[in-house]
């Protein structure tokens, strides 16, 4: 992996999620793209203030980088809002998804490439996206 590189954005649900689907596709992302990823940040505390504490970090480090990968496997708010973020400020999203976007325009409509499967969408960002 080149650290050089600009980092791929991992985005999926992560409220009312487990650990281990928060951060399971996460880590087999990580281990196959040849590039730095940015695994965002699960708020544990309550807090009013989503602004400073998850929305406004999380849109620095999707301009942070290179690609957005966007896991749908259940419907999520926040995932929805990154992916139209990455979109209106021209960075790729690449979506894994199946029934979801099919049935969702929204999201695949805001969607550079819409993938059944993380291992090849990891492959496709790895062949895609090795520029800097």
């Amino acid at each position: 992996m080149n650290e050089k590189l600009k980092p791929v954005y991992l985005a999926g649900p992560i409220e009312s999620c487990t650990d281990k689907e928060n951060y399971g596709w996460r880590i087999f992302a990580q281990r196959f793209l040849d590039r730095p990823v940015i695994i965002p940040d699960v708020v544990k505390e309550e807090s009013d203030d989503y602004m400073n504490s998850i929305i406004i970090p999380d849109k620095k480090l999707i301009l942070s980088s290179r690609v957005v990968l966007a896991n749908c496997w259940k419907i999520s708010a926040g995932t929805s809002m990154e992916i139209l973020f990455a979109w209106e400020k021209k960075i790729p999203v690449i979506t894994i998804g199946d029934h979801l976007i099919s049935i969702n325009p929204w999201i695949s409509g805001h969607s550079t490439h819409v993938m059944k499967d993380l291992s090849y969408a990891c492959t496709f960002i790895n062949e895609e996206y090795s520029d800097e």
